[in-house]
């Protein structure tokens, strides 16, 4: 889910549609200098509404300092990945359960879905095995992008329809058809292509 100042749509209602299909890992991505208040707000609403297994957060450097942080880990058992952007040196630290990793590049929202790095990558048995099957950066997977659009990758430029227009049912066979699309439908002889 990705956030800017102006999002634009109904968070608790978009959060209830997916409730009796919960994602077991839920990405909450903020593109502006989000208010602690705002936060727990979103982090409650998802505690409401859908049993997930992991949090991921990915937010501005300046918005929680290792205080604050650590309260919402605290607070938050299923918090396991921490991204903070726009710091002034890459760290990467373990609080709990949960890691945090503050980078010093900043996200770019129009252009970019995420940062590419050699130490960034991890490949384990199950994920080399998916990806000869599935497009992994695609399955199992879908995004709600600032404006509300559900999009199977947020830079994508096909859209299902606004989250808010969508009724459960709706999105229940999007999200259904949606696995079987991204398989692949041959696989190579020769490796991963």
């Amino acid at each position: 889910m990705d956030f800017t100042s102006l999002f634009e749509y109904d968070i608790e209602q978009t959060l209830r549609k997916f409730s009796s299909n919960s994602p077991s890992v839920i990405q909450i991505r903020f593109f502006y200098r989000i208010q602690l208040n705002e936060l727990n707000y979103i982090l409650e609403a998802i505690h409401r509404h859908l049993d997930v297994k992991a949090i991921e957060i990915i937010l501005p450097n300046e918005v929680l300092n290792d205080t604050k942080l650590a309260n919402i880990i605290d607070e938050n058992h299923n918090i396991t990945h921490v991204i903070l952007w726009g710091g002034s040196t890459y760290e990467n630290s373990r609080y709990k359960q949960c890691v945090i990793e503050r980078f010093t590049q900043s996200l770019d929202i129009l252009n970019s879905c995420g940062f590419v790095a050699k130490k960034l990558f991890i490949c384990n048995h199950k994920f080399y095995h998916d990806a000869l099957r599935f497009n992994t950066c695609l399955y199992k997977k879908c995004a709600i992008n600032s404006k509300g659009f559900l999009r199977n990758c947020p830079y994508m430029p096909h859209s299902y329809g606004h989250v808010d227009n969508l009724s459960k049912k709706e999105l229940l066979n999007i999200l259904e058809s949606n696995t079987q699309v991204q398989h692949r439908t041959a696989i190579p002889s020769a490796g991963v292509a």
